[in-house]
């Protein structure tokens, strides 16, 4: 099969190639929908109720997702994933249909419903995050024995993956911009709330467990919940070294979501001056990076992953600090700027494409045997649930800061986040080894 041997997964067993598959399709699919407005949806809120209320508003969704996300985790690990996927979903439906009639709002009316939207929105996401994933990593652990025992193929396949989400986003970009700016905003909003529905009969089909006398099914009582709640956070204290990498991912992960709430988008608009060409924009960066993911695939593959503090370092620093020069030295003035869009170009290229996506890379080759399967959801929630915790007042204060001073001087908030959170990673392995050092058993 052709997708097999772009995967890499050919040596696998079959039981593995076909969780390779599903996995695929479900991750793909999922892309294209969630991304359809992602290039304009926060420049629809700002049109709306303007910045600083947006950043209200992103507030309180990552608020409900800090309250639900943990509790979320666990029942993924105690019912099942794509149980709780699927509430997600329906959740996801309604929160699209809702932003579809926010603009027929008056302004006094608009808030409030931007603030509904932003519960549902937070528990949605709450219920969605690392349920994917976390179905993934545990069934591949099931089914792989030690055919893969350095995730060297996990990680290849997991790259090509990526790939393959990449040209269905540009996609995505490509409809989601033609249709909002030829029908109007809302009607991409109707189309994805159609698209969740789908994708609900879709998990229904694949998203199901592989059968194996490794994997405990009776995790029906309460007593088996609780006692899985409280193993994801006693995972996070267990060592130095999950603490410090947990950590540090969830302080890289608050970096970008400052990023793409409040900057990435109006970067975009601001070079490009509409929104079917910021979509242009970011389908063209997509497809280039299409070619470099699946090349930076194989060179992954040559890169341990205690090298991730260091490609994060360097990915933020040049994410960052180059976007603070070039917005100095050019404003944004949301007209087509074919400077700024080329040194953005650039920019984005060089940073997200090798140096994070590489880092992305190591960092789930890491986590598949770092995190115990039983408690696997919950600790993939927790992170979100992390830098929920972490975003929520930076913001608002991020947003103020914008406002007041420009997108350049917003930027100085993710640049000093990214930077603790490569640090703790960093801790994390210098803890691992001085562990193994002090061992007298380890060789």
């Amino acid at each position: 099969m052709i997708i097999t041997r772009f995967l890499g997964i050919e040596s696998l067993p079959n039981g593995a190639q076909n969780l390779f598959l599903r996995f695929t399709s479900l991750l793909v699919f999922s892309s294209f929908l969630f991304n359809l407005s992602t290039t304009f949806f926060i420049l629809y809120a700002y049109s709306i109720i303007g910045i600083e209320a947006a950043g209200i508003v992103i507030a309180i969704r990552l608020t409900i997702q800090l309250i639900f996300d943990y509790p979320s985790g666990s029942l993924g690990d105690w019912i099942g994933q794509k149980w709780v996927f699927t509430l997600s979903l329906v959740c996801s439906t309604v929160y699209f249909y809702l932003l579809t009639i926010v603009d027929s709002l008056t302004i006094v009316d608009s808030f409030p419903m931007f603030v509904l939207i932003a519960i549902i929105w937070g528990f949605a996401d709450a219920q969605a995050s690392g349920t994917l994933n976390s179905w993934f990593d545990n069934n591949y652990q099931l089914v792989i024995d030690n055919e893969d025992s350095e995730r060297k193929i996990y990680g290849f396949g997991l790259n090509r993956i990526n790939s393959l989400s990449m040209i269905v986003m540009a996609l995505a970009f490509i409809i989601g911009g033609f249709m909002a700016t030829n029908f109007a905003r809302p009607s991409v909003f109707l189309l994805q709330s159609f698209l969740c529905l789908v994708l609900i009969f879709l998990i229904q089909t694949l998203m199901n467990d592989i059968q194996s006398d490794k994997k405990d099914t009776s995790k029906q009582s309460m007593k088996q919940y609780f006692s899985l709640f409280k193993g994801g956070i006693l995972f996070l204290f267990s060592s130095k070294k999950a603490f410090f990498f947990l950590m540090g991912i969830a302080l890289i992960s608050t970096c970008f979501i400052i990023w793409w709430e409040l900057i990435l988008f109006p970067v975009y608009f601001g070079y490009s001056g509409s929104d079917d060409l910021a979509s242009l924009f970011r389908t063209i960066m997509f497809i280039i990076g299409i070619p470099i993911g699946i090349y930076m695939a194989k060179i992954t593959q040559k890169i341990s992953t205690g090298r991730i503090s260091i490609l994060y370092f360097i990915g933020i620093l040049f994410y960052n600090v180059p976007f603070i020069i070039l917005l100095s030295l050019l404003p944004p003035s949301d007209t087509l700027n074919i400077v700024g869009l080329a040194f953005t170009a650039f920019i984005l290229t060089i940073a997200n494409n090798i140096l994070l996506d590489a880092a992305g890379t190591l960092q789930g080759r890491a986590m598949i045997d770092l995190v115990p399967s039983e408690n696997r959801n919950a600790v993939y929630s927790l992170i979100p649930s992390l830098f929920s915790l972490m975003g929520i007042p930076l913001l608002p204060i991020t947003g103020s800061l914008i406002k007041n001073y420009g997108l350049n001087i917003g930027i100085i908030i993710p640049l000093s986040v990214g930077f603790i959170g490569s640090l703790f990673i960093l801790l994390s392995f210098i803890f691992k080894e001085k562990t193994l050092s002090q061992d007298p058993t380890h060789i």
